[in-house]
């Protein structure tokens, strides 16, 4: 196997540093974008059956 230039090291760490760091924060939005969907759809259902409810009492 041919060895690394000084060159090729420091450009093939940052290349790893930042593949690394690319994937660890996607998953971090990834999870925080599922948690704010998650909210936000039960609030949505929480409208719709206070909605509901107060339809049924008007009655």
């Amino acid at each position: 196997m041919k060895k690394l230039n000084t060159r090729t090291k420091p450009i093939l760490a940052v290349t790893m540093f930042m593949l690394v760091t690319n994937l660890a924060l996607g998953f971090v939005l990834m999870q925080q974008s599922r948690a704010a969907m998650k909210q936000l759809i039960d609030e949505r259902m929480l409208d719709i059956v206070n909605t509901a409810a107060a339809m049924c009492w008007k009655d």
